[in-house]
């Protein structure tokens, strides 16, 4: 099996931020579900450095997608409340590709750090 690029990693999670974000706002007209489609927008300025390899992108998207992963809890814990079943998958959805995307960039991260100290 073909392994994942950090790239790719991202390419997936800002397109599904962006996606789930406007399904979200066609479907309650509430302005703060376009917040993800922001976070979508600036994770895909970092990907042409993500895709050349450059460290301090590959770190600061790691962040920020572990950071809005987090983010979507609360906001997941309120459709639940609420008993909105297709809320529950939208936040399901986005929660469940951050974790992906994050096991991606940390088995990357172990790759940075074997080759770091292989050179050493």
């Amino acid at each position: 099996m073909k392994e994942i690029k950090a790239y790719q990693a991202n390419f997936i999670y800002f397109v599904s931020l962006v996606f789930v974000s406007l399904w979200s706002y066609n479907a309650t007209g509430l302005q703060h579900a376009l917040i993800p489609a922001g976070i979508g927008i600036l994770l895909s300025l970092f990907h042409k450095t993500l895709k050349q390899g450059e460290k301090l992108s590959f770190y600061i998207v790691a962040i920020i997608t572990l950071l809005s992963c987090i983010s979507f809890v609360l906001p997941l814990e309120r459709v639940i409340r609420l008993g909105d079943t297709v809320g529950i998958i939208r936040m399901s959805i986005l929660i469940l590709l951050g974790v992906m995307a994050s096991i991606v960039y940390a088995l990357h991260l172990s790759s940075f750090t074997q080759r770091s100290n292989k050179s050493q």
